[in-house]
C-alpha cells in the first residue's frame, strides 16, 4: 500500500494520502523538453525524451547529449528519443522542404528522405501535427498511410 504521510510544495499540502490504484510496476516516463531540469536529471529519471523539432544536425546534437547523459548515469537500458513535427504535406510529392513553425512544408517523397535522416541520427519515434496543414487532415493521413508509412514497417515483436 502506498501511503504518503505529508507533502508540502508550492502547489499545495497533502497529508495522509493513499495512491489508488496500487501500482504493481513502475510506470515508464517520457520527459518532454527539459521539464525545467538539467540534462543529467533527464538522463537519470527519464525513460525517454521528447524534444522539440529541429533540423537533423541540431537534433543529432540533442540526441547525442541525451544518450551521453543516460550513460553518465550508468543506465544500460535503451532510452528512446521522440519528436513531434508540424507537417504541411504539399500536393507535389517532390516539393523540397521549406521550414514552417516547428516543422516543414514538404512533398511526400522528400518527407520519406527526411524521415530516413531522422531515423539514421537516432529519432526512435516521430509524430506529425497537422495544425499548419493547408490540406484536409483526412487527405493528408490517407497519403501518409498509402505512400509514406510502407517505407517504415513496424519492428517485429520479440518473444
Amino acid at each position: 500500500m502506498s501511503i504518503i504521510k505529508q507533502i508540502d510544495s508550492s502547489y499545495g499540502h497533502i497529508e495522509q494520502a493513499t495512491f489508488v490504484p496500487k501500482l504493481e510496476n513502475r510506470i515508464p516516463t517520457m520527459v518532454t523538453g527539459f521539464a525545467q531540469q538539467e540534462l543529467d536529471w533527464l538522463g537519470q529519471n527519464g525513460d525517454g525524451w521528447m524534444y522539440y523539432p529541429q533540423g537533423p544536425m541540431r537534433q543529432l546534437e540533442a540526441i547525442t547529449a541525451w544518450r551521453e547523459s543516460a550513460a553518465r548515469q550508468n543506465h544500460t537500458v535503451f532510452r528512446s528519443f521522440s519528436m513531434p513535427i508540424h507537417l504541411d504535406l504539399a500536393e507535389d510529392p517532390d516539393e523540397q522542404a521549406t521550414p514552417i513553425r516547428l516543422g516543414f512544408r514538404i512533398g511526400r517523397n522528400k518527407l520519406i528522405d527526411l524521415i530516413d535522416v531522422y531515423k539514421t541520427i537516432g529519432v526512435n519515434h516521430l509524430f506529425f501535427a497537422l495544425f499548419d496543414s493547408h490540406r484536409p487532415a483526412d487527405e493528408v493521413i490517407h497519403e501518409l498511410g498509402e505512400y509514406v508509412l510502407p517505407h517504415f514497417p513496424p519492428h517485429p515483436k520479440s518473444l
